[in-house]
Order: structure tokens, then C-alpha cells, then sequence
């Protein structure tokens, strides 16, 4: 009889270790598990690989070689047909080119805007463009892309 409970004490002994072991797996598992969502990551978009500089060079040289104001959508258009852009990567290159001419504009200092009186959409232009009150120059005013 003593035997059977020595057994039986090793068992129940075996079984809590067990028991243990399971319980310390799942309050791992629900420290791990996100509320009420799969533990499927989400797939990111695949990203427009571009050099870093390369849109401050673009903006900057189409701005030289046209010698005219170009909105954002206009840039937009013009690096799409120089870069042969997908439609899955054209809202990335639509944020790279905005982010870039905004903070020209607004940061550096190199860009300036310009609304044409009654017009909707602004024009970036070059602020060696503009004069020193930020009024554009009149040899420019009318080179609008």
C-alpha cells in the first residue's frame, strides 16, 4: 500500500510540474497575443526605392531647365514620365515630391509659392524668382507651366 502511494505521490508530483510548465506557456502566449487581431502581421506596401537627395535634385534642375512655376501635381507628372512610375507607386512619389517642396518652401527658404489672383491651384517657384517683399517678379509671373 505505501508503494502504491509513493507511485501515486510521484505521479501527481510529475503532473503538477506539467501543470506548471502548460501555465507558464500561456501566460506567455497571452502576454505575446495582440486583442482582438490575428497574430498575422499586416503586409506593408512595397516602398518607391529612390536615393534620398534625388528628389531635391529633380525639383531643383526641372526648375532651371523650364524657368516656369510648376504646381505639385505638374512635378508629380513630370517625374512620373522621366521615371516610368507604376500606378501602385504613384502615391509615393506624390508624398516624396510634396514633402520636398513643402519643406523647401516652408523650412529652407529655396521655394517660394505663388497664387495667382482668382486661381486655385499654387505655384512653386525658385525664390531667386520672387523679390524681396516675396512678390514675384513680373518677368516670371506669366511662366506658368
Amino acid at each position: 500500500m505505501e508503494k502504491q502511494i509513493k507511485e501515486i505521490r510521484k505521479q501527481l508530483i510529475a503532473q503538477i510540474k506539467q501543470a506548471e510548465k502548460l501555465l507558464k506557456q500561456l501566460e506567455s502566449l497571452k502576454g505575446n497575443a495582440k486583442s482582438g487581431a490575428d497574430n498575422k502581421k499586416k503586409k506593408r506596401k512595397p516602398r518607391l526605392e529612390t536615393p534620398s537627395g534625388m528628389w531635391n535634385d529633380f525639383i531643383f534642375d526641372t526648375f532651371k531647365k523650364t524657368g516656369k512655376l510648376h504646381t505639385a501635381s505638374q512635378m508629380v507628372d513630370l517625374a512620373r514620365a522621366k521615371l516610368n512610375v507604376k500606378k501602385l507607386e504613384k502615391d509615393q512619389l506624390r508624398l516624396g515630391i510634396a514633402r520636398v517642396l513643402s519643406r523647401h518652401e516652408s523650412r529652407s527658404g529655396r521655394l517660394k509659392l505663388y497664387t495667382p489672383q482668382g486661381k486655385r491651384p499654387s505655384y512653386y517657384g525658385l525664390s531667386d524668382w520672387f523679390d524681396g517683399k516675396g512678390k514675384i517678379k513680373p518677368a516670371y509671373a506669366k511662366k506658368l507651366a
